[in-house]
């Protein structure tokens, strides 16, 4: 039974002493900082940005807007569009427009087009004949 027990525990320690020594030499290895760790480069994230102003032109490639700044200044904009570009509302020229828009290099790409509810006149109310 002696040989049998020294056998087993021979056996034993010689399939465990490796992860014991690479346990060991991970534990006494220095640590390495957060930013030296390989990590896959994220894709840049384009933010979505949201401006206001009145339609100076608008056809199926492009819109130009011309927004009023806090200065009073009034700017022109021109604003990519394509098949994705979302529209909604009145997009007529003159009409006020709200673009959800990101920025892609030195191009705007309009990703939504919320144009404003044309406001219904309303027509004064006929007066009822007077009554004799």
């Amino acid at each position: 039974m002696n040989m049998r027990s020294f056998v087993l525990t021979t056996v034993a320690c010689a399939l465990l002493a490796p992860a014991g020594l690479l346990m060991a030499q991970a534990s006494n290895a220095p640590a390495k900082p957060a930013a030296a760790k390989a990590v896959a480069p994220k894709a840049a994230v384009s933010k979505t940005i949201v401006t206001h102003g009145t339609i100076s032109s608008i056809d199926a490639n492009q819109l130009v807007l011309s927004e009023k700044g806090k200065d009073g200044k009034t700017s022109t904009k021109t604003f990519m569009l394509d098949k994705g570009t979302a529209k909604t509302g009145s997009l007529q020229t003159g009409s006020e427009v709200t673009v959800h828009y990101k920025s892609d290099n030195d191009h705007l790409m309009a990703t939504s087009l919320v144009g404003k509810a044309e406001k219904a006149v309303a027509k004064p109310a006929a007066k009822a004949p007077a009554k004799k």
